[in-house]
């Protein structure tokens, strides 16, 4: 079963500052990631993401960002956006762990970033 969040209302997620959306089989995530640009620590781990919307950077508070257990074999650029506060990054079990070019540039754009993939 595939479950995706595209025609979900967020209405009222403005002040949450955690989401967990861990273990759901999501495929997609919605690309109005703005609505949750108070969030410190975004959960997304085992799941079926094979790609973020360019709208992860909107969510500039972020610390922790857990996407261990994916598909993912790249991020989008927006990410880098992320810098300023992202203390952990998790890519554990996704192909991008494997990528060491991906990982470089990831590296590059998170300098100050703990770069969890292996």
């Amino acid at each position: 079963m595939k479950t995706n969040f595209k025609n979900k209302s967020w209405k009222g997620t403005q002040k949450m500052s955690e989401l967990n959306l861990s273990l759901k089989n999501l495929t997609v995530l919605p690309n109005n990631m703005e609505d949750f640009e108070n969030l410190t620590a975004l959960y997304l781990y085992v799941n079926k993401l094979e790609e973020l919307p360019e709208t992860i950077g909107n969510l500039k508070n972020l610390s922790v960002l857990d996407l261990h257990g994916n598909q993912l074999k790249e991020l989008p650029e927006s990410v880098k956006e992320l810098a300023s506060n992202l203390k952990e990054l998790h890519l554990t079990d996704n192909p991008i762990a494997d990528d060491k070019e991906a990982m470089d540039k990831l590296k590059s754009w998170l300098p100050n970033t703990n770069i969890v993939f292996k």
